[in-house]
């Protein structure tokens, strides 16, 4: 026995999942606004605080694949209630204690529920709506809304100054500038002697970023909230009528189309792992390691325009998340994923060739990049089923690619950066951007070559 469920009741719900998707965009974003501050609280180096990446990352894999286990066995919305809840803790808690490896286990427990948040969502979003397109991109919606609103809050409590101390962390000597010690003591000597009350230098006292997580956690706490509610209502409902609704529906696997697996399956498959390992990188390596570029770089930004600035690449996104619901029914998917890659081909040049001249170039192209690198995560595996039946262990490698992705490139860069300059960052997006475009290429090759599977057409091209 089913439960009926009124119109009105499945907007509100979903508006409720869209608030819970905040967690993801808060979990991409919040780490690069912040390493700055973070840093100044833990006092280490940039390759000590490349693994917050690198463990936000792993958490976030091995919540997806906990994800998989744990959705048969319990109540969807009990679990995802739990998962916010520990969620909002752990970011609330995440700069509480200055030690590097405390905050390594929370950056983790946070990376783990957002796994676990996003299996969740979609699971109840499924249950809620026969026709599931529209209100999956709603809720998907909620990854970029999460992604803007997290530097804006942030933004009030971080240190107000230029920079941090050159002569702070005994292990960054390649962020330095010769001599540029002595410099800093010779301005802190002037602007003493002038009995200026005004620094230009970061330290400890001058953050605030505790108050920033603690916020982000609060905000969070009516989503979970709403899933405890919904819970005890479905609950109450199903023991007055004495009736248990399914929370899971398992995969008729004799009812799978079967095809032939061969050897150009296997290098399809191949291609395609790597294909979303890429696309996640992108988004995820620009806005971690944005605001270092712009405030250690050429530029020399403040850090808050680049906050305000990462905020504006994933505006960018929203809108073409908005819009991608308009312009896929008038264009294949394989049309509106070739024109987003060609664009950003065009863009990644402009960014290599001014984003470290002129501050007005990077102000113009972040929300640009924002635009051009946010529809490939669901287009890509749409562009596929055109043409393949996907068996749904291929599509959960795909997005266990793209948590792999999500570890190791933001991780990845900030070595880089420590070890060769603020230059490192911009080659690196741009190898993103090539080499997503000649992966892509190697995907359409390929799928001319698959054998034809049931009920299936090429038509993608």
């Amino acid at each position: 026995m089913m439960l009926a469920i009124s119109r009105r009741s499945k907007l509100i719900q979903t508006f409720w999942l869209f608030w819970s998707f905040n967690h993801r965009g808060i979990h991409n974003c919040i780490l690069g606004p912040t390493l700055l501050d973070l840093q100044l609280l833990l006092q280490k180096d940039l390759n000590a605080l490349s693994y917050l990446f690198f463990a936000s990352g792993l958490g976030s894999m091995l919540g997806s694949l906990a994800a998989g286990f744990l959705a048969s066995r319990f109540d969807n919305r009990f679990q995802l209630f739990l998962s916010l809840m520990v969620g909002s803790v752990s970011i609330a808690a995440i700069p509480q204690v200055q030690h590097i490896y405390y905050m390594y286990f929370m950056v983790f427990v946070f990376g783990l529920t957002r796994g676990l948040v996003v299996c969740f969502v979609m699971q109840i979003c499924g249950e809620l709506w026969e026709k599931k397109g529209p209100p999956f991109q709603f809720v998907a919606c909620g990854t970029s809304a999460g992604a803007i609103l997290a530097p804006l809050i942030a933004k009030p409590f971080l240190c107000p100054y230029q920079t941090v101390p050159t002569d702070s962390f005994n292990e960054t000597t390649s962020l330095s500038l010769p001599n540029s010690t002595s410099l800093v003591n010779v301005l802190d000597s002037i602007i003493t002697e002038q009995g200026v009350g005004m620094n230009s230098v970061c330290t400890a006292e001058d953050t605030r970023v505790q108050w920033a997580f603690l916020v982000l956690g609060c905000y969070m706490l009516p989503a979970a909230l709403s899933q405890l509610y919904y819970w005890l209502l479905y609950r109450a409902v199903r023991l007055q009528h004495g009736t248990k609704t399914p929370e899971y529906v398992e995969l008729n696997h004799e009812e799978e189309v079967k095809f032939e697996f061969k050897l150009i399956h296997l290098v399809f498959f191949l291609a395609l792992f790597l294909m979303y390992i890429l696309l996640s990188s992108l988004p995820a390596t620009y806005s971690a390691i944005l605001t270092v570029y712009g405030v250690q770089g050429p530029l020399g930004m403040s850090k808050d325009d680049m906050v305000t600035m990462t905020s504006l690449f994933w505006v960018g996104s929203l809108i073409c998340r908005l819009s991608s619901g308009f312009y896929t029914r008038r264009f294949t998917n394989f049309q509106v994923i070739a024109a987003h890659l060609a664009g950003l081909a065009v863009v990644g040049i402009i960014f290599v060739s001014l984003a470290s001249r002129f501050p007005i170039a990077l102000w113009i192209l972040t929300p640009i990049v924002g635009y051009f690198s946010a529809p490939y995560l669901a287009g890509v595996l749409a562009w596929v089923t055109d043409f393949l039946q996907l068996h749904p262990k291929i599509t959960s490698l795909c997005f266990l690619a793209s948590g792999a992705g999500n570890m190791l490139f933001p991780f990845i860069g900030g070595i880089l950066f420590n070890e060769y300059g603020s230059y490192s960052y911009l080659y690196l997006i741009f190898s993103i951007v090539i080499t997503m475009g000649l992966t892509y290429a190697c995907l359409v090759s390929l799928s001319k070559a698959l054998p034809l599977s049931q009920d299936k057409s090429y038509d993608h091209d």
